[in-house]
C-alpha cells in the first residue's frame, strides 16, 4: 500500500488521466483544485495530463458564479491569469514548462519585484533574477 499526500478529489482527477478513456475536461474546476491536479501531474509524471492542465491554468475555466448563465452548462469564461500569475509561474518554473512561463511573464511587467521573488522556491530565485535583469537590459 502506498500513502499519497493529495486529497481524494485531486487523485480522482489524476487517475482519470491514466485510464484508457476520455480525459476529464477540467474547465469547471476552480483554481485551487486545478492547481493541485497540475502539481500532482508534475509530481507523478502524468505527461498525458500536463498539457491540458497547463492550458486550463492559462486560458479557460467556466465561471459558474457568473450572473450571465445561459443554462446549467454554459457560462461566460474567466481566466486565471493575471489573478493567479505568481502561483502559475512558480508551478511552471518548478516543472519546467517554458510555454507556461512565457504566458505568465507579461503579467509581471509592473508587479513589485521583491514580493514575487519571495514566492519562488529558493533554488529558482537566482535564475529568475538573472533572467529578469537580462530581459530588462536587452529591450
Amino acid at each position: 500500500m502506498v500513502q499519497l499526500t493529495e486529497p481524494a478529489n485531486v487523485l480522482e482527477i489524476l487517475f482519470a488521466f491514466l485510464y484508457p478513456k476520455a480525459h476529464p475536461d477540467l474547465r469547471r474546476e476552480d483554481f485551487e483544485v486545478l492547481a493541485a491536479v497540475a502539481e500532482a501531474v508534475g509530481k507523478y509524471g502524468v505527461f498525458s495530463a500536463a498539457e491540458i492542465c497547463n492550458e486550463r491554468l492559462v486560458y479557460v475555466a467556466w465561471d459558474l458564479s457568473s450572473p450571465f448563465l445561459v443554462d446549467d452548462n454554459i457560462a461566460y469564461h474567466r481566466k486565471f491569469l493575471p489573478q493567479y500569475a505568481p502561483e502559475i509561474l512558480v508551478h511552471a518554473i518548478k516543472h519546467d514548462y517554458p510555454r507556461l512561463i512565457d504566458d505568465c511573464i507579461p503579467h509581471f511587467a509592473r508587479a513589485p519585484f521583491l514580493p514575487f521573488l519571495e514566492t519562488l522556491p529558493p533554488s529558482y530565485m537566482l535564475a529568475w533574477v538573472l533572467s529578469f535583469f537580462f530581459l530588462k537590459n536587452n529591450k
